[in-house]
């Protein structure tokens, strides 16, 4: 049986009970656990969409089963009340840090990854993880990070803190897509940006592939009474 991990955070995830579209992470996480993969969904503890932490004391990081052949990991952080703010940075910080404990706390490697970006520090976490274990894997880039925050951050000084802040952090982040055995975006654009800022020729792995609802849904809208 082929082991997958999958690295998706910042999405809705099966076990929660708000109503909310489906996106990459159940999408994916479903469609392989029915073709007999063995997946192991990692996100994180913090809601995104809601601000707010799925479980209350977790230490750093808590395994729920799912289903026989999937698995939901959820690691934990401090969270944040704005998508703008040095909150949500050191959120991430810890997000990776705690992702970190629970990577070398695995003990059956998966075969194969996929690695949901951003945010950027723990995609960099799983991707040296991975690079380590001679594990092959797909980066899939949801949003342009950090620029998202360049473009938003008005203030020059903090503008310039930011990008200072994410120096180094992007230089990793290239030399993990560079690494990568693919890269996918929903768009054409995030693609081409992603492939020029590592500086690299378009490969039959990369490709785009956007967010849509599962198949059988928009089948069923063509289904005929």
């Amino acid at each position: 049986m082929i082991n997958v991990f999958i690295w998706q955070s910042g999405e809705p995830l099966q076990l929660d009970k708000d109503n909310h579209n489906p996106m990459r992470g159940i999408n994916l996480s479903n469609y392989l656990e029915k073709k007999k993969f063995k997946v192991t969904l990692i996100s994180a503890n913090f809601n995104h969409t809601y601000k707010k932490l799925r479980f209350e004391n977790i230490n750093k990081f808590k395994l729920i089963k799912v289903k026989k052949n999937l698995d939901i990991v959820l690691i934990n952080s401090t969270g944040y009340k704005k998508n703008i703010s040095i909150s949500r940075l050191i959120d991430h910080f810890i997000l990776a840090y705690n992702l970190n404990s629970f990577l070398k706390s695995v003990k059956l490697k998966p075969d194969a990854a996929f690695i949901g970006f951003p945010p950027i520090e723990p995609s960099i976490i799983f991707a040296n993880w991975l690079k380590k274990n001679r594990i092959p894997y797909l980066f899939d880039i949801k949003d342009l990070w950090p620029e998202y925050f360049y473009e938003r951050l008005k203030n020059k000084f903090l503008n310039l803190l930011v990008k200072f802040f994410y120096f180094m952090p992007v230089i990793y982040l290239n030399r993990s897509l560079k690494n990568s055995s693919g890269i996918l975006a929903n768009n054409e654009f995030f693609l081409q940006y992603t492939l020029k800022k590592i500086k690299r020729r378009k490969k039959k792995t990369d490709s785009v592939v956007y967010l849509t609802k599962p198949s059988i849904k928009i089948r069923k809208l063509f289904k005929k009474n």
